[in-house]
């Protein structure tokens, strides 16, 4: 019996016009995202490849730069690539400096970019609720409903029933537009995805399977609680606006606003501040310096060494200082960004649009892991710098003497910068709690529909 309820609501939902509209725009946005996505993808790795030989090339011991890799899953799931800058340029006595974004696109920070994240997240929920909002009450009102529970048919089969045949056909439009783009994609440019990336595109593909699961639900909970299709599809809109648009966008607000950060006027006030204190210290000790290299008739190797300590060494107290500040400034943006991904955890659409970029790689928390490694590197390749001079000013007193070059130690003493992308495991690990609301989602809103599918009046 389950079986012919689910045969007939997949060959009413597959045979409709809304199924044809809804695969036929949804079809549209995954090529027309991919095809775009793949030209955006191209210019960035060439960009990056240029920019990469562009830097190595005028690159100076004393200012370099580092350049993250486009993430190959970018390609389908934009994230904050292309929103935050991929270089950071690193100065001794200055703070690691994130560089700009390169998007010479004006319109792009108007509109979210559509990318397969969009269409599958926002697209999709609502092909589910066009494709439930009747599964009740539109059978109540053309008087098939009550047919159907008057040949001896449990609810429960009836319910399942319509749940598994609105979860097919959302499959069916899944498959139809994934196998399309996948070809458009092949087509256009060849990815060439690691191990580690197919895991991720397996787990988002789980993901985005208890994604639609949860939609479909919720659809027929509120056909189940109401008594008119058109009551219901408005209902559904509604609650698609508010868990699409609205509860994203206002729970990064909500979270600045309970946990304050410090602004960047204030950052960068401070910062002056702390420059200037820097100049003065290091102005006073030069002439105390000075002073004593006249009286002690210092040779000019020995002035030129403690001029450059003194140099260096306010450099790395300056720098240190601006450290802790930025490392506040994070912290803080770092709690807001937490509470934020809690605060999303009321929406479905929340939820998936947190733990997807993750699992691409392209989330927040890639972006934070690149600038913590650039700031690594930084500490231990400017550390060369400064016990190297400390070594050269060793038992020599401090005086003003400026040669137009700084000191290196020899390239085998310097480190080199070496980064690596988030592992497979600590993406899937990092995105469980969202995967498993979704779950806890899916289930609630079919048993709330099974609870009220049981009271509903046929009549």
């Amino acid at each position: 019996m389950l079986w012919t309820v689910v045969k007939k609501e997949l060959w009413i939902n597959l045979t409709s016009l809304r199924f044809s509209v809804s695969v036929f725009i949804l079809v549209a946005l995954v090529i027309a995202s991919l095809v775009v996505s793949s030209k955006e993808y191209t210019g960035q790795l060439r960009d990056y490849e240029n920019k990469v030989k562009l830097h190595k090339a005028f690159a100076k011991h004393n200012n370099i730069t580092l350049d993250r890799r486009p993430p190959k899953l970018s390609l389908l799931f934009r994230g904050v690539v292309g929103n935050v800058g991929s270089s950071v340029e690193l100065t001794v006595g200055e703070t690691p400096k994130l560089k700009e974004s390169s998007d010479e696109n004006l319109l792009s920070p108007l509109f979210p970019p559509v990318d397969l994240g969009f269409v599958l997240g926002m697209v999709m929920s609502l092909m589910a609720f066009f494709l439930t909002y009747d599964a009740i009450s539109g059978e109540r009102e053309r008087g098939t409903l009550k047919l159907i529970l008057s040949n001896q048919v449990p609810r429960s089969t009836v319910l399942l029933g319509k749940w598994i045949g609105g979860y097919l056909t959302l499959l069916v439009a899944l498959i139809m537009a994934t196998s399309v783009g996948l070809t458009v994609l092949e087509l256009n440019i060849r990815p060439g995805f690691a191990r580690d990336d197919w895991i991720a595109l397996g787990t988002i593909g789980l993901t985005v399977l208890i994604y639609l699961a949860t939609f479909c639900s919720l659809g027929i909970m509120v056909s189940a609680t109401t008594r008119s299709s058109a009551t219901a599809i408005l209902a559904l809109l509604l609650i698609w606006v508010l868990s699409v648009l609205v509860v994203p966008s206002l729970s990064p607000r909500i979270a600045a606003a309970i946990i304050e950060a410090p602004s960047p006027q204030k950052i960068a006030a401070e910062k002056r501040v702390a420059k200037s204190e820097r100049f003065e210290r290091a102005k006073k000790r030069h002439a105390v310096a000075s002073a004593r290299a006249e009286a002690e008739h210092w040779t000019d190797e020995r002035i030129a060494n403690a001029a450059w300590w003194i140099d260096a060494s306010e450099a790395k107290r300056y720098k240190d200082e601006m450290m802790k500040l930025e490392r506040e400034l994070d912290n803080a943006v770092r709690r807001q960004v937490r509470l934020s991904h809690i605060l999303s955890y009321i929406s479905p659409y929340g939820c998936f649009s947190t733990a997807v970029p993750r699992l691409a790689g392209t989330g927040i928390e890639s972006h934070w892991r690149f600038l913590e490694a650039a700031r690594r590197f930084d500490s231990a390749y400017f550390e060369a710098f400064y016990r190297f001079t400390e070594n050269r000013a060793k038992d020599i007193s401090e005086v003003k003497l400026s040669l137009g070059k700084w000191w290196w130690p020899k390239p085998e003493r310097v480190p080199q910068f070496r980064f690596e992308e988030e592992g497979i495991t600590e993406r899937v690990a990092g995105v469980l709690s969202e995967i498993v609301v979704l779950v806890v989602y899916a289930v609630l809103f079919f048993m709330i529909s099974y609870l009220r599918f049981l009271r509903y009046d046929v009549r």
